[in-house]
């Protein structure tokens, strides 16, 4: 062992970077391969993988001074859990495994210039959602009172969240959908906040939280959507409908129709916003 790694291991990083996969080894080496840029002396990555197989372990064993947990979980949140506890750094970044960083040189300086104050104050920033091939640059919405009730977030992909804070409240594991908007909710409500004017993630608009699945998913994300985002009766029955369409979407244009619908209404969304 190096001076380096002895150095490296007995020094805790700055901020410990957590990704999930699940038989998905191609997402993963694309996201693995950005966190290489990082200044590893600011970084830890630690890899929980819940495949029954070694497909993700392969790739993995490519990238040997990451972390790779590898086990049986009960899911994406009990899995997101298990990074949590193994963390040693003072702020923690959950990234899928097919999500990247928009610029790995970049979160390094931010890092470096907030270092400070990562163990108390929760930093974020900006994102860049891929719709149906297109790359669409989200601004971090305002963290007001309203907005937060109904869970009008920042993607947690360009969330740096203080570890303390997060390994006392970890995610609720019988939850599927809105975990993780319950806990960045708590967070956000708790500690000190700092936007940063910059882009830190970019994830593909899709996966479980915006793809049909069948009706009776549907039906449990619409209860753990309403729990997790305080509702009331009238953003209920909104919830509800925009669920039924997302459905119909999919339904009558496929995969490819459902994309471009977000694609649309992501775009209307944040023209409105502006």
């Amino acid at each position: 062992m190096s001076s380096l790694d002895t150095y490296s291991q007995a020094v805790p990083p700055c901020v410990s970077i957590i990704t999930v996969c699940y038989r998905n080894p191609a997402e993963l080496e694309q996201t693995l391969a950005g966190f290489t840029q990082l200044d590893s002396s600011l970084f830890e990555v630690i890899i929980v993988d819940g495949s029954p197989d070694d497909s993700c372990a392969k790739i993995a064993a490519h990238f040997p001074n990451f972390r790779h947990l590898h086990g049986p979980d009960g899911g994406k949140y009990d899995a997101m859990n298990k990074g949590l506890a193994s963390a040693r750094g003072e702020s923690l970044l959950f990234m899928n495994s097919g999500d990247r960083l928009d610029n790995p040189t970049a979160l390094s300086e931010l890092v470096r210039r907030n270092r400070e104050i990562l163990a108390s104050t929760i930093v974020y920033g900006d994102c860049i959602r891929v719709v149906n091939g297109e790359h669409i640059e989200s601004r971090a919405p305002e963290l007001s009172d309203a907005n937060l009730r109904l869970g009008i977030l920042p993607s947690h992909q360009s969330i740096l969240i203080p570890a303390s804070f997060h390994q006392r409240n970890p995610y609720d594991a019988r939850l599927h959908f809105a975990a993780d908007t319950k806990l960045l909710k708590a967070a956000f409500r708790a500690l000190p906040r700092l936007h940063v004017e910059a882009v830190i993630g970019v994830y593909a608009y899709g996966g479980v939280s915006t793809s049909p699945g069948s009706w009776r998913v549907l039906a449990r994300q619409y209860r753990e959507l309403c729990d997790a985002h305080e509702l009331r009766l009238f953003e209920r029955i909104g919830v509800a409908a925009s669920l039924i369409r997302r459905k119909l979407f999919h339904w009558v244009g496929g995969e490819a129709g459902l994309q471009r619908s977000q694609a649309r209404r992501l775009k209307r969304s944040l023209a409105q916003s502006v």
